[in-house]
């Protein structure tokens, strides 16, 4: 089986760390002491490990035909599919940096005096940064990524959730507060 294969790898390290060979019989030793698991996971070690030992082959190192250690096949992406996931990573990003400081330092405060927000609140420049990620979001839809009626389903289905006043959270409390009784505050440029 696969003990063979260990028992040689623990020698072949244990020669490496001991070049006269002292520590080979403890590491044998150790060896026959593992569990499958623990063989399984030296096994996986060793596959990801850069030693030049003979243990490198991740198909070699399997203790157990029922466990095949081999390294994943992802299939590859795109250039367009990975220009559409990082624009929408990237817009995210920048959205939820903008939320950030509207919950630090509130809505209506003013933002820096730089080019990005040049002195507007978070409650002017959301929009901005929304409409950039839905932007980014449609792309990646007419890419191909995903099916944008798909998506709208599935925001139809969520606003309907956070709208009824019997969705509950695991506290037993509304979702979401009662947008009824909410006054919205006028925007400076509405």
């Amino acid at each position: 089986m696969g003990e063979g294969r260990i028992s040689r790898c623990a020698r072949n390290a244990s020669v490496k760390a001991h070049p006269k060979g002292q520590a080979m019989t403890k590491a044998e030793d150790i060896v026959k002491g593992m569990t499958e698991a623990q063989k399984r996971a030296v096994t996986v070690m060793e596959a990801y490990s850069d030693s030049d030992t003979p243990c490198r082959s991740p198909m070699a190192l399997n203790t157990s035909s029922r466990f095949p250690v081999q390294q994943s096949r992802r299939p590859a992406m795109d250039k367009t599919e990975r220009y559409a996931l990082g624009i929408m990573v990237e817009e995210m990003g920048e959205t939820l940096k903008l939320i950030g400081k509207a919950m630090r330092f509130g809505l209506d405060a003013p933002g820096p005096d730089n080019a990005e927000y040049e002195g507007k609140t978070a409650r002017e420049m959301l929009p901005t940064e929304i409409g950039d990620l839905h932007a980014a979001i449609r792309f990646a839809a007419m890419a191909a990524i995903f099916p944008m009626s798909q998506a709208n389903d599935r925001e139809s289905w969520k606003l309907a959730k956070l709208l009824s006043p019997n969705s509950r959270d695991a506290n037993g409390n509304r979702l979401a507060p009662d947008l009824t009784a909410h006054q919205p505050k006028e925007s400076p440029h509405d």
